[in-house]
């Protein structure tokens, strides 16, 4: 696993949240449920599958977030990796509520 790699995706979440400091409790708790999910699923593939979640893959799947949950249309994003991690994403979120 790629120290720079897992240091960037952490990275990105921090920039995430600190665009957003005036965030309210529900938004922390929203952003440490995403770095969790990533971390776990960027772990699962390396040591399952040897694939490398990158920031990209993360950055990307981010980017179609807020869309598949305000429309409820899930798309695919053509990259297995980015369609996995939305998808983990959305069934966490969505089984939180």
């Amino acid at each position: 696993m790629d120290r720079n790699e897992s240091k960037g995706i952490q990275e990105l979440f921090q920039q995430l949240m600190t665009r957003n400091q005036s965030a309210g409790e529900s938004a922390k708790r929203l952003s440490a449920l995403l770095v969790e999910s990533t971390l776990q699923y960027r772990d699962e593939l390396y040591l399952k599958r040897g694939i490398v979640v990158t920031v990209e893959d993360v950055r990307k799947s981010l980017d179609w977030l807020l869309p598949a949950l305000s429309t409820g249309n899930i798309p695919h994003l053509g990259n297995e990796i980015q369609d996995g991690l939305l998808r983990k994403w959305i069934s966490e979120l969505t089984s939180m509520e």
